[in-house]
């Protein structure tokens, strides 16, 4: 392109010569017309190749441009998959570590066998403040009922009622997120409430509360439906 424009301006240059040698009709209209008619032309061939290189930069820029955002949707994409991957893996160990546990956890006392479902609640809710309750489905009786703090209380001749009745496997209060088994066993269904920490507090995924659940439901019919 460069070898274009040298072209123009050497035969700019050389328009005097031209046209004192009655090229381009210089008998006709002149020679100082026909300089500056020459000039013109070879002028509006260089602004011509210009505009045309120009247009042609632009078109060229717009679809450097468009890569790279498609590069960057790529990486993005790539990296909400990466993200999502990992996501998934920490759940199932999550849910691996509980169902493991449960084998060797239903002989201890109390609140201590349940300590993987506590842990696995813990990171899910991101709250430390957990109760998990066993509910008589037939008879609406709380059958055992183990938390991670002695001091936390929700009314379970009411608010355990409520989750337990209620359609929605998952729900939440001003105070907790409940989330119980999709299906009793043997007549028998887990509640869990997470203690709500800020108005803001969000469950992110609501359907691995209500497995975990289970698996703590689980534990509590294996070891004979109470709490040793």
């Amino acid at each position: 392109m460069y070898f274009i424009y040298f072209t123009v301006f050497v035969l700019m240059v050389f328009v005097p010569v031209m046209a004192s040698d009655r090229v381009f009709g210089v008998s006709f209209l002149g020679e100082e017309p026909t300089e500056v008619l020459l000039i013109l032309f070879l002028g509006t061939i260089g602004f011509a190749i210009y505009l045309w290189e120009e247009k042609k930069f632009k078109l060229n820029f717009r679809k450097r441009i468009a890569v790279q955002k498609e590069s960057h949707q790529i990486f993005k994409d790539l990296g909400e998959a990466y993200s999502y991957i990992g996501e998934v893996n920490r759940k199932l160990e999550i849910m691996k570590g509980a169902a493991l546990g449960m084998g060797e956890n239903y002989k201890k006392k109390g609140a201590l066998a349940y300590v993987p479902f506590f842990q696995a609640f813990a990171l899910l809710g991101k709250s430390k403040k957990i109760i998990i309750q066993f509910w008589d489905v037939q008879n609406k009786q709380l059958l055992g009922e183990v938390k991670t703090d002695t001091k936390l209380k929700i009314d379970s001749g009411t608010t355990g009622k409520e989750a337990l009745e209620r359609m929605e496997n998952f729900f939440e209060t001003e105070d907790y997120f409940f989330a119980k088994s999709p299906k009793d066993i043997e007549g028998v269904m887990g509640i869990v409430a997470i203690k709500r920490l800020l108005s803001s507090h969000r469950i992110e995924d609501p359907e691995m509360m209500k497995a975990l659940v289970s698996e703590a439901l689980q534990l509590f019919i294996l070891a004979g439906k109470k709490i040793h």
